[in-house]
C-alpha cells in the first residue's frame, strides 16, 4: 500500500507508436508491436494492465489513433496522446500530457511480462536512492543480474551488460524527470532512426563511452557517475528488478521465445471422457 501511495505522484508513458518493418510484421502478425498478440491479447494490453494495477496517478498511452481503436475498450484512467513521427517524437508527445514536475516512468509496449508489482519495486528503488523531493534532473533504469535473467528465462536472447563484478541484464524499466528526459533526448537526436527504445539507447550510449567497458573493468557505480555526467544529473541503476522485466521482442528470436513462454503458461485443455 505504501508503494501504491507513492505511485499516485508519478506519471507513466506507454510508448506504443510506430510500425515495424514488413518482414517483422509478418512474424508477429501485426504492423506494430502494440498489437502483436500473445495468449490471445495484444502485447500493449498487458503493459496497460500493469500500469493500472500499480496505481499511477497519470497514465498516458502514446500511439497512433488507428492502433488505439484496436486496443479498445481502454481503462477509464488511460489518457491517449497521438504518437510522433519518431520514437523521440512519441516520447515527447506522451510527456506533453503530464505536469513538468511529475516524475515519469517509461514503459515500452513490447514488454508484456511486466506487472504492477514490478513497476512499484522500481519506483520505490528510485525514491530510496534519490530521496524526496527528487532532483530537478535525473534518470534511472532497472536491472537484474544476468545470472538471474538466464536462470528465469534460459531460452531468451537478452545479452547482459558487462561490469566489473558481474553482468547485469537491462530491460523495460526506465524513468526520469521531464528535464532529465530532455537532456537524454537531446543526445539522441542524431540517432532518431534507430528503432530501439530511446532509453535503452541512452544507457548504451553512456556505457559504450566508458573506458574499458567491454573488458568489464567498470563498476555499476562508476557507470552511473559517468552517464550522469553526460546527462547533467544523477543517473542511477535500480538493482534487483524482476527478470521478467528484461523480456521484450526486437527480432524473430525474441518473439519465438515469448510465444513459447505464453503457450507454456496457458492452462492445459481438459479432455472429457
Amino acid at each position: 500500500m505504501e508503494h501504491q501511495a507513492l505511485a499516485k505522484a508519478w506519471g507513466v508513458v506507454i510508448a506504443a507508436g510506430g510500425s515495424v518493418d514488413p518482414a517483422f510484421a509478418k512474424v508477429i502478425g501485426a504492423d506494430t508491436k502494440a498489437l502483436a498478440e500473445l495468449g490471445g491479447r495484444p502485447s500493449a494490453s498487458f503493459v496497460i494492465d500493469a500500469c493500472v494495477d500499480a496505481g499511477f496517478g497519470r497514465i498516458v498511452l502514446a500511439a497512433q489513433g488507428r492502433f488505439v481503436e484496436r486496443l479498445q475498450p481502454l481503462p477509464l484512467s488511460i489518457e491517449v496522446a497521438e504518437s510522433g513521427n519518431s520514437s523521440i517524437g512519441t516520447v515527447r508527445s506522451g510527456m506533453s500530457r503530464l505536469e513538468p514536475e511529475r516524475p515519469i516512468v517509461f514503459v515500452p509496449c513490447d514488454s508484456p511480462l511486466i506487472t504492477g508489482p514490478h513497476l512499484l519495486h522500481f519506483i520505490a528503488g528510485i525514491s530510496r536512492r534519490l530521496g524526496d523531493p527528487l532532483p530537478e534532473k535525473w534518470f534511472a533504469a532497472g536491472f537484474c543480474t544476468e545470472a538471474d535473467a538466464r536462470k528465469t528465462h534460459p531460452g531468451a536472447h537478452n545479452k547482459g551488460l558487462k561490469f566489473r563484478g558481474g553482468a547485469l541484464a537491462p530491460g523495460g524499466l526506465y524513468a526520469a524527470s521531464s528535464a532529465g528526459v530532455e537532456a537524454a533526448l537531446a543526445i539522441l537526436e542524431e540517432a532518431a532512426g534507430n528503432r530501439k527504445s530511446q532509453f535503452k539507447m541512452v544507457w548504451r550510449f553512456g556505457l559504450l563511452n566508458v573506458a574499458g567497458y567491454f573488458l568489464g573493468t567498470v563498476t555499476p557505480a562508476e557507470a552511473e557517475s559517468r552517464v550522469g555526467t553526460i546527462l547533467g544529473g544523477p543517473a542511477i541503476i535500480v538493482h534487483g528488478c524482476d527478470p521478467d522485466t528484461t523480456i521484450d521482442f526486437d527480432n524473430p528470436e525474441d518473439w519465438a521465445y515469448l510465444v513459447d513462454h505464453f503457450a507454456a503458461r496457458a492452462p492445459a485443455a481438459v479432455t472429457e471422457i
